[in-house]
């Protein structure tokens, strides 16, 4: 099993742009064994003409959609991290998965990034939300707690029309997880880091069993 993932970009002391990752994602996918022991994490670089040629050569089961750098304004807002190469990579393999019904993860950035690509806006220097601390969110009329590494957010209005929101944070009413409401490939985001720190309850892992082990995407279906 074949799954992709996107990685951030960085600049050395050089001024020399780097592709990175985060060694918690693939610990926690595989400590948690999120996907099959067989999954084989493929990295994506930053490179559009490249990742259209990796594609042509290998068809992946999953695409995961990281975090880092802040997803592309309309230029009215002085906002620093944005590299227009990740979101045009990006933007390819959302178009992509969704043309051969590949299944998306998108966490954090990632999941911000979704909803621009499918309309929807992002409300940039959340006043009222957390930013790097831990908050309850509500899932199925249940409290949980979850992390929180971000400054800008989805308001419940500003949602795509092809998402459909499963969790909201408790106090402002900020999207914290969607699934594919329309026709699109299978689809989870989060706004969270799952990876990141941990809970007594991973919320995570939850909305991961309802929504994609029971499916046609589960470890003994197809797909997943």
């Amino acid at each position: 099993m074949v799954i992709f993932i996107t990685l951030k970009i960085l600049k050395d002391q050089h001024n020399q742009m780097l592709d990175g990752l985060e060694q918690a994602y693939i610990e926690y996918f595989q400590r948690e064994k999120i996907f099959p022991s067989n999954a084989i994490f493929i990295p994506v670089p930053n490179n559009l003409e490249h990742t259209k040629y990796l594609m042509q050569h290998m068809t992946p089961s999953c695409i995961i959609f990281t975090g880092g750098n802040n997803v592309q304004t309309d230029g009215n807002l002085n906002i620093d991290d944005i590299f227009p190469e990740r979101d045009a990579v990006e933007g390819f393999l959302v178009e992509h998965a969704d043309q051969n019904s590949i299944f998306k993860l998108a966490i954090c950035r990632g999941l911000q990034f979704l909803n621009l690509y499918y309309g929807g806006k992002i409300q940039y220097f959340l006043k009222n939300h957390p930013t790097v601390e831990d908050h309850l969110c509500i899932y199925e009329k249940n409290e949980y707690w979850v992390n929180s590494y971000h400054n800008h957010g989805i308001p419940l209005t500003d949602l795509a029309k092809n998402l459909k929101p499963i969790v909201f944070s408790k106090e402002d009413k900020i999207v914290e997880a969607v699934i594919n409401s329309t026709k699109i490939s299978p689809t989870l985001g989060v706004q969270w880091h799952p990876e990141r720190k941990q809970f007594p309850v991973d919320l995570f892992k939850i909305i991961w069993d309802k929504y994609f082990y029971e499916s046609n995407y589960s470890r003994s279906g197809t797909g997943l």
